[in-house]
């Protein structure tokens, strides 16, 4: 019994840390979509043309819309909270996976005329908020008895993370290799050799590493990929505040989103270590 109770205060310490830095994302995420939109307002004509503009709000804030709203009515304030960052997450991975799907898609059978492939480009943060809604309906308001995190969705946040990560570094490795990536030739290896090193897979490999007093392994590959997703989605997020696309201007502000992002996410992976200690 100690040991049960031990184990399940080591969850809540943790979820506690994701949760705050989930919430922190959620609002930096939403302010910086806001922003973003505002500065591209000239190029919204229809109303489809507010889901992509408007994509994180949608996402990150439906998404946890799902997941507050449909947890048990005996959860806890932070578990409640943590659902709803969590298929915020859920969402986010969704829209990586279904965005892959759809480029795959046209490179087999051809881009859709006009204004059915506009229509799928940009709609699909709503359809990964719909999705969300389904999982969340389904695996969490629909239980019988448990007020937890369904284990369908993480494993679909591992799983949807993983797929997407896997390809883009996959696919930077080969155009590299195969020597078609297009980067400036005066870069040193060892910054192209630490690019792929911080890449959001290597984040989430090294947060499995370090989570190691984790004994579930399904616990310890979402809270991996959770962290991994954190890395990635604030960095995505952030560049929604870049004003000026001079490539000069672009090299800067990218060596901030980094150095800010792995910053940031190496606080939070180590407040995570700490807590299950």
């Amino acid at each position: 019994m100690k040991a049960k109770n031990q184990k399940i205060n080591i969850y809540a310490r943790l979820e506690k840390i994701l949760t705050l830095a989930g919430l922190i994302l959620i609002a930096v995420g939403c302010i910086a979509n806001l922003y973003g939109a505002f500065t591209n307002i000239r190029f919204i004509h229809d109303p489809i043309d507010f889901i992509y503009y408007f994509r994180y709000v949608i996402l990150l804030g439906g998404g946890f819309a799902a997941g507050y709203l449909f947890a048990k009515k005996k959860s806890t304030q932070y578990s409640q909270l943590f659902m709803g960052v969590s298929y915020a997450v859920l969402a986010m991975t969704l829209c990586w996976v279904f965005d892959l799907a759809r480029v795959s898609l046209e490179n087999l059978i051809g881009y859709l005329s006009f204004p059915w492939g506009k229509m799928v480009f940009m709609g699909i943060p709503l359809l990964s908020v719909i999705a969300s809604l389904i999982i969340a309906y389904f695996s969490q308001y629909k239980r019988s008895s448990r007020s937890d995190l369904s284990t369908f969705a993480k494993v679909g946040i591992i799983l949807s993370f993983t797929v997407y990560q896997t390809y883009t570094l996959a696919t930077g490795i080969y155009f590299l290799v195969a020597g078609t990536a297009t980067y400036d030739p005066n870069t040193p290896v060892w910054l192209m050799v630490g690019g792929y090193l911080l890449t959001p897979l290597a984040i989430a490999i090294i947060s499995y590493l370090l989570l190691n007093h984790i004994n579930k392994q399904l616990d310890r590959l979402f809270y991996a990929a959770f962290i991994g997703a954190f890395y990635s989605i604030l960095t995505f997020v952030l560049w929604e505040f870049r004003t000026d696309a001079s490539y000069e201007a672009t090299n800067v502000f990218s060596s901030i989103v980094t150095a800010l992002t792995v910053f940031l996410t190496a606080i939070l992976l180590w407040r995570a270590r700490k807590a299950i200690k």
